[in-house]
């Protein structure tokens, strides 16, 4: 690589301080067919692709020398690559990881209601799921939300291997009542996932629920002060 870019440089007449960057690999489809790519970028700026065996070039000098810094630089780049020996690793490495590559983990998924700066928002997120594709949507009502009213919806890794997906959907104070469902679609599930939840308006909720402990509570008090006058009376009997 240090030899490489000092050949790159003077194309560009530049000294002092740059960036070569290289990215190889190969891939190999079921019938045994074959391919090999070799990746170079000077300063971020992609000149060299030989992916499906295309040899393009790009550096801001004569043809003369771009053919024979090309023809250089690709007698060291097959010696380096050994295609042969990409093939063998990408072969053992498919077989011994097999297990890993074909595993299926099942997505958590659930439907969260929270405030936000820009309102209150309607969240669809599974996670923990692999492989990588999934497919969610959002109903409301039923009905398929559009695209273009959701937010995320970008696939993400998790520390652990597997993956997460959200998308959310602020809502208005007359959509907060409205029903919302889940769907999510994935291989390692036998069908899809449907999360529902109906009445996602919280405040009404812990409403209800205050209104019943006071109602219970106050009840309670009331027969205790029954018991306890019931008792005094005994006693002044």
């Amino acid at each position: 690589m240090n030899n490489h870019i000092r050949r790159i440089m003077p194309h560009f007449n530049h000294t002092g301080f740059h960036t070569l960057q290289r990215l190889a690999g190969c891939e190999l489809d079921d019938d045994e067919t074959g391919r090999v790519g070799v990746w170079e970028a000077y300063d971020g700026q992609q000149f060299l692709d030989t992916a499906e065996g295309s040899g393009s070039w790009n550096l801001p000098t004569n043809q003369s020398k771009i053919e024979k810094f090309s023809s250089d630089l690709m007698s060291a780049i097959t010696v380096t690559l050994r295609a042969q020996e990409c093939f063998h690793f990408l072969k053992m490495y498919v077989t011994e990881g097999k297990n890993i590559l074909n595993r299926r983990q099942k997505p958590k998924t659930r439907i969260l209601f929270k405030d936000s700066d820009t309102g209150k928002t309607v969240t669809c997120l599974a996670t923990g799921f692999y492989p990588r594709h999934i497919n969610m949507t959002l109903l409301r009502d039923g009905q398929p939300v559009p695209l273009e009213q959701l937010e995320g919806g970008d696939v993400l890794p998790n520390g652990d291997g597997t993956y997460q997906q959200r998308k959310s959907l602020t809502v208005s104070p007359e959509e907060e009542r409205k029903n919302y469902t889940c769907i999510v679609e994935h291989v390692s599930l036998d069908n899809k996932m449907d999360i529902i939840w109906v009445d996602i308006h919280p405040g009404e909720t812990w409403y209800k629920i205050f209104i019943g402990a006071v109602i219970g509570t106050g009840f309670l008090m009331v027969i205790v002060v029954v018991i306890k006058i019931w008792r005094n009376h005994q006693d002044t009997l």
